[in-house]
């Protein structure tokens, strides 16, 4: 019969099984000393040499192409993943009062020691620094022009030889024969760069105009931003904690002092912190209470408590060799591998169920010594496959590229083989060591019930068959329908956090948000072609680089600047005294400059446009009002001019010698430029690219840009895209690991397709039940998958297994096999369980799946499988 096992030849794994009996048998202490020895050689190793690495950048292997380019990248360009404190000014965007916030909020951060850098406007030094590379071409010649005013300006002359050297200049400007155009031009120039300096009527941007301070904001104003960058520390999960509570206290105190502004925080940083915050707090608090649960539900399965807590002992001790091994052969955990510990509690320590269940029927009737060998001919022959096969799936994680998962795979696979092997020897020689007697005390009641079970009845199997077949099919086309794999990291995270609610608000506002992708240039020249290029793709919108501020520098821009360079010797700050002889010259140049005006808008005629008109019958308003008081205010208006003019020369001068990289504001400089020279255009979404669609448009619209563009969404882009290949690899080589581990127990073909359909049943269930109640395949919850195919196909194993012995004699019914795969789900179903009360939407969703999954593998293999093998035992 197909069925049943061959008998004639002795296998090499129940000879291992009976050395080991022995050695339990004999040397039971011996064997607990050496794994605790083990296990505490474990934790101390990793408690001195395992490293944490909270950089989310590891989780993606730096081998891979596009994390190289990337890295390149940082190393030239530095870390530019900055927080961001946002400032809102409201939907009438009220700026002078988000700029008086910023402003506040701006200096209360500095003080912050463990802020490197804190951001948010640019100056009006850094402005006119920047001039001498920004100004159009004709904006220098027109500044150019004006080099006799300027010099006349900075030198000694009184507001009355000003106005003079004005007139003069207004009269050759309309001298009827002499002056080309050009030469009217700078006349003009010279004419009106003196009177405006005398006048309120300034209409131009020369080199007394006060610039403004520009603050950083996006593209509608309405969102004022404050650039931090933190010190940050990823040998700790807690990578910006000390600096963050410190910004959210000021931020706190800010909104005191401003109640009416609203003031947040968001940037990757944050998100990544208070996503590691919330998931940490999660699964800590699920590991523990899942521990502490899965122990009292131990406890109250066998009516006590010395043998539960001795699983747990066991368990432990395998978490130690756990920590040792992921130590030497990893040497860190990051973000993703910690989760191995809530893998082990959820589902390591369910080897030890059956190992206590199956001790605790032989026990009925058997020595202590009979019980160690039977255990192993039992539990510990299913528990070996088990182990083996869930192991192997996560180590199908080796060979997908995703460095992260890698990693997990290794220590969860490690794990789940160091906790079936502390089940199947340090746990019997914990019950060799506290169980004493010939046989269990246990009640007539329990050997009642293990020995003697109700038959099974031919109409109630046929009926549990025919309806789990019958669901397979609808459960199967509701899954495929319904059930979708979702990438969008933003909607994982919990609904509360401040940060997320921000970073919601500035899509909302600006679609592309902080989001870029990064083209390298080596030289400024370079940079135009990229920019038309990225202008042919409309999923790109806003493009940054350094020509938003600079031109590309030419001979023509050098020879303007040491021309205005050679101005700077000649400024001097004095003080005019003015006499009432020096008024009254004043008085007098002053309406004979107000005639001239006149006489150059009659002679101008209509030649004159409309702009320069308005600022010529401006200036003779001005002059026309020409009392004492007047006269004093223009002279101080000329002295402040003066010193203005002074100043901004010598800044614009300073930052003409200097280089490109040099004169960027400090707000913007690392973004635009490297220390090497390179420049970066940085080129934004016109969508939300948190939804993959539009991420996946916008990777494609860069990539046609430039093949060695880089950026958070290339590497956001192609880690989900890896993540998603892993889960395919793992999901479906699983299955191919799982039914050779099965066929390498058994030996036989229908044994491993009875397993088999078993867990296909327990799957299909498990999916149609996520797309029933909504549950998406996400970055947090896919390796759910893989942990539920190992689960699912270690019962249906150790049910068949128990089948088996009953076909040859050794058993009378399944007993207490039924009630251990019971309890493994049930057990399972706690260690995760308890995720669905997470913040983190993605652990909740995991939670949830989890509890899905226990349930129907507890259906599948206690319930339709014994019918199943029920059903053929009596065909046969």
């Amino acid at each position: 019969m197909l069925f049943t096992p061959p008998r004639s030849k002795e296998r090499l794994r129940d000879r291992i099984l009976a050395v080991l009996a022995g050695l339990i048998e004999h040397r039971p202490r011996e064997i607990l000393i050496f794994a605790l020895l083990l296990s505490l050689s474990g934790g101390a190793l990793s408690f001195f040499k395992l490293h944490l690495d909270a950089d989310t950048n590891s989780l993606i292997g730096a081998q891979r192409p596009f994390m190289q380019t990337y890295q390149a990248y940082l190393d030239r360009f530095g870390d530019l993943e900055a927080i961001y404190v946002v400032v809102d000014a409201g939907e009438t965007i009220e700026s002078e009062r988000a700029q008086r916030a910023v402003d506040s909020l701006t200096d209360a951060l500095k003080k912050i020691p463990e802020l490197r850098s804190v951001r948010a406007r640019i100056t009006p030094e850094e402005q006119w620094r920047l001039t001498g590379h920004a100004m159009s071409h004709s904006r220098l010649d027109d500044l150019i022009l004006t080099a006799p005013a300027i010099e006349s300006l900075l030198g000694t002359d009184g507001a009355e030889k000003l106005v003079a050297f004005a007139n003069r200049n207004l009269v050759e400007a309309m001298a009827p024969i002499g002056p080309d155009a050009e030469e009217r031009r700078t006349f003009f120039a010279n004419a009106f760069l003196i009177l405006e300096s005398l006048t309120k009527a300034r209409q131009s941007d020369g080199l007394a105009s006060r610039l403004p301070t520009r603050y950083l904001t996006s593209s509608t104003g309405r969102m004022h931003f404050i650039e931090i960058m933190p010190e940050k520390d990823y040998e700790s999960f807690a990578v910006i904690d000390g600096p963050l509570k410190k910004i959210r206290a000021t931020i706190a105190e800010a909104l005191r002092d401003h109640p009416e502004m609203e003031i947040g925080l968001t940037g990757k940083p944050v998100l990544q912190a208070d996503e590691l915050a919330t998931s940490a707090q999660d699964m800590t608090r699920g590991t523990v209470l899942a521990l502490i649960a899965i122990s009292i539900l131990f406890m109250l399965y066998f009516r006590e408590c010395k043998r539960p807590l001795l699983a747990v002992l066991a368990f432990l001790i395998a978490f130690g060799w756990t920590y040792g091994a992921a130590t030497l052969i990893v040497g860190r955990l990051n973000l993703l591998s910690m989760v191995f510990m809530l893998v082990l509690v959820g589902a390591g320590i369910d080897y030890g169920i059956h190992v206590l269940a199956r001790w605790r029927e032989a026990r009925f009737t058997k020595s202590a010594s009979e019980a160690i060998s039977h255990i192993m001919k039992t539990a510990v022959t299913g528990n070996i496959t088990g182990a083996v096969t869930s192991a192997g799936v996560f180590f199908l994680a080796l060979a997908t590229d995703f460095q992260g998962l890698r990693e997990l795979g290794i220590i969860a696979g490690l794990g789940l083989l160091f906790c079936g092997i502390s089940m199947a020897a340090v746990l019997p020689a914990l019950l060799r060591l506290t169980d004493h007697g010939d046989v269990d005390e246990g009640s007539e009641r329990g050997r009642s019930e293990s020995r003697h079970a109700r038959p099974r009845s031919n109409i109630q199997d046929r009926t549990v068959m025919a309806l789990a077949l019958a669901s397979v099919i609808p459960v199967s086309l509701v899954a495929f329908q319904y059930l979708h794999f979702e990438s969008n990291l933003l909607e994982l995270q919990s609904e509360d956090l401040e940060s997320v609610q921000w970073e919601k608000a500035l899509f909302e506002d600006d679609s592309s948000g902080s989001w870029f992708g990064a083209v390298v240039v080596e030289e400024l020249a370079d940079i135009p072609a990229v920019i038309e290029r990225a202008r042919r793709h409309q999923e790109i919108g806003p493009i940054r680089s350094a020509l938003d501020l600079v031109e590309v520098p030419d001979a023509r821009r050098k020879m303007a600047l040491e021309t205005l360079a050679s101005l700077e010797g000649t400024s001097q700050l004095v003080t005019s005294i003015q006499s009432a002889e020096n008024q009254s010259a004043l008085r007098g140049e002053l309406r004979q400059a107000s005639r001239n005006l006149k006489a150059m808008l009659e002679l101008g005629g209509g030649s004159i446009p409309p702009e320069r008109r308005d600022m010529i019958q401006a200036l003779r308003i001005e002059l026309d009002d020409c009392g004492a008081q007047e006269i004093t205010a223009m002279t101080a208006r000329v002295e402040k001019a003066r010193e203005d003019t002074r100043l901004h020369l010598e800044w614009l001068t300073e930052g003409a010698g200097q280089s490109i990289r040099s004169v960027l504001p400090e707000a913007l400089r690392a973004r635009f430029s490297a220390e090497d020279g390179a420049y970066a255009v940085l080129i934004q979404p016109t969508e939300n690219i948190w939804a993959p669609d539009a991420m996946s448009d916008f990777v494609s619209a860069l990539r046609s840009v430039s093949p060695e563009v880089t950026g958070v969404p290339i590497t956001q882009h192609e880690s989900i895209r890896e993540m998603h290949h892993a889960f395919l690899i793992m999901a479906w080589g699983s299955i191919i690991v799982v039914g050779l581990g099965i066929w390498l127990d058994f030996r036989s073909a229908a044994n491993t397709l009875a397993c088999l359909l078993t867990l296909g049943l327990a799957m299909s269930w498990t999916l149609g039940g996520m797309a029933t109640f909504g549950l998406s395949i996400n970055l947090a919850n896919f390796f759910a998958i893989p942990i539920l195919i190992g689960l699912g196909a270690d019962s249906a194993i150790h049910v068949v297994h128990r089948w088996r012995l009953i076909r040859i004699g050794e058993e009378l019914d399944f007993g207490e096999t039924l009630n251990a795969v019971t309890l493994t789900a049930c057990t399972t179903g706690l260690g995760f369980g308890t995720l669905i009360f997470a913040h983190h939407q993605g652990l909740q969703s995991l939670g949830w799946v989890m509890a899905l999954g226990s349930v129907s593998i507890f259906a599948a293999s206690t319930i339709v499988l014994p019918a199943g093998l029920s059903l053929f035992t009596r065909s046969s």
